[in-house]
């Protein structure tokens, strides 16, 4: 076992396109940027910040873009969109359970949710979502909704005993890659028939997330974006969370969460969340900002004009930026930068660790994370390399 504190240079590349732009989009970006890592070796690596160190273990690789990560019960579920595939990993031994869980062809299933013994996935291009057994990973029961009730570009999926959650984003794109946003909603989809029962038209543009939380459905929205110049995405209009009672029969929602964007900069995007606390968690993809809600009053804590700072930004460029809660730590992975933050919540949401988490000068984009359920170890996928790691963040 080897300790190194090696700062590595990576030169003037640029990864300003933020993740969250269409499957298109990052099919362009990986084909100028990918680099191949087959790096599929058993390696610890102890990587320390003073008296801290961070202990990291190679696991292997992703399938072709991945695009999440889920762990349960000792297993580590990928989905590849464009393997339109989940990824099972056993990690008593590191090993892949092949084949691979396939979904519809051309799906590319983009998000999905674990609930009890069933996988919930949203296939974005082709306007379903599909239902995977844990007990049996052949029984895969596909959905699709016809007619003005049907998906559009669904991405965030959740489910409870009775329904089935799934956020619409409703977006495309011109020839100039112009986005195109029409209204996102949240359709509700009965679980013992697979049949549409609700559809709620959202407070803001591009419907990304939805999860429950005390017999509410929260859903966010990560609001419309623009590229300048430069490639960087700068918001376009507000992002909102909106909070549903799922008592109400309704068909509206009961209360909507406003974060502003500010014109000309990063500030406002959000897309990827995270809950520890009683408290929801919300990544700026565009700004490298954490936002945050209290869950038990549902109002807001920290909006864009106070927000949790993973590192200030000199220039305007994207974090592209996706976030984990353990321990009363948020863990943030900065795509652009090959970076882990590390922030300690009870500490006035202070930075207490920060660096690079790359195998060597080849540009890697951790892309995903999710924990274990001690919040000792974190994983994380890179976007570009492929890899797989877990870090133990125990010493932290």
């Amino acid at each position: 076992m080897k300790k190194t504190n090696v700062k590595q240079n990576f030169g003037n590349y640029r990864r300003d396109l933020p993740w969250q732009v269409s499957t298109l989009v990052s099919f362009f970006f990986f084909l100028f940027f990918f680099i191949s890592c087959d790096d599929t070796k058993k390696e610890e690596v102890e990587k320390c910040s003073g008296d801290d160190c961070l202990t990291i273990t190679e696991i292997g690789v992703t399938g072709t873009y991945a695009n999440q990560m889920m762990y349960k019960d000792n297993n580590l579920y990928i989905v590849n969109s464009g393997d339109n595939s989940i990824q099972k990993i056993n990690l008593n031994d590191n090993s892949s359970v092949n084949p691979y869980i396939s979904l519809p062809v051309d799906s590319n299933p983009y998000y999905f949710d674990i609930q009890n013994d069933e996988i919930y996935v949203s296939n974005l291009m082709t306007n379903s979502i599909s239902r995977v057994k844990l007990n049996d990973l052949n029984n895969v029961v596909n959905i699709k909704i016809e007619g003005e009730q049907s998906f559009l570009q669904p991405e965030g999926i959740t489910a409870n005993d009775d329904y089935i959650f799934v956020t619409n984003i409703n977006t495309t794109y011109d020839e100039n890659w112009n986005a195109v946003v029409q209204d996102g909603f949240l359709s509700i989809i009965n679980k013992n028939d697979n049949t549409f029962n609700k559809k709620y038209t959202t407070s803001q543009k591009n419907s990304q997330r939805v999860f429950i939380n005390n017999n509410k459905a929260y859903v966010i929205n990560s609001g419309t974006t623009k590229f300048n110049d430069s490639y960087v995405s700068l918001p376009t209009s507000n992002a909102s969370v909106d909070v549903l009672n799922l008592s109400n029969s309704g068909y509206s929602f009961d209360k909507s969460l406003t974060f502003n964007y500010v014109d000309g900069t990063t500030k406002g995007n959000i897309n990827n969340y995270c809950i520890m606390n009683n408290k929801l968690y919300l990544a700026s993809g565009s700004a490298g900002e954490i936002y945050s809600i209290n869950l038990e009053t549902d109002e807001i804590i920290n909006n864009t004009n106070n927000p949790i700072v993973t590192e200030e930004i000199t220039e305007l460029q994207n974090a592209m930026l996706n976030i984990e809660c353990a321990n009363d730590k948020i863990y943030a992975i900065d795509f652009n930068k090959d970076k882990l933050y590390i922030i300690d919540t009870k500490d006035e949401n202070k930075v207490i660790y920060s660096s690079k988490i790359t195998s060597g000068d080849e540009l890697e984009g951790p892309l995903g994370i999710t924990k274990d359920e001690t919040g000792k170890n974190i994983y994380i996928f890179f976007g570009i390399s492929k890899r797989i790691i877990k870090i133990n963040v125990s010493k932290i």
